[in-house]
């Protein structure tokens, strides 16, 4: 089980990659809703009060940020204090399960370009240094 928190972050972390461009594409918007149904909800078992899959909070959080048009930074400074202040452990399919969900969302609309490649990293910074 993950918590619904990291789904949280997790979801400003890939608004953060989809508006690296200055905006979400609809490829990647896309994308990312399909990827949570496809890789996410699978990995994950736990619900909500409401019988809400948690990793649904991924999708929930990325149309929040989109809607309310955060800041790039603000986004992905979202992610980084959580991971800050939650050490947690990740398997090692949990992870290329994440990473997969970052690879695909970055390539959506075309190439990665270098501040997605940089979004990445600060992930994969955080996620191999806990």
């Amino acid at each position: 089980m993950i918590s619904k928190d990291f789904y949280i972050a997790f979801g400003n972390l890939l608004y953060a990659l989809a508006m690296s461009d200055g905006a979400v594409q609809n490829e990647e918007k896309e994308s990312i809703l399909k990827l949570v149904k496809e890789k996410l909800v699978p990995m994950e078992d736990e619900t909500d009060a409401m019988g809400t899959d948690l990793a649904h909070y991924t999708a929930f959080a990325f149309e929040t940020a989109d809607d309310q048009l955060e800041s790039l930074e603000d986004a992905l400074n979202t992610f980084v204090d959580y991971m800050k202040e939650h050490h947690l452990i990740f398997s090692k399919e949990q992870l290329k399960v994440l990473n997969a969900i970052l690879q695909e969302v970055a390539k959506a609309h075309g190439r990665v370009t270098k501040k997605e490649q940089e979004i990445m990293n600060t992930f994969n910074g955080m996620m191999y240094s806990l």
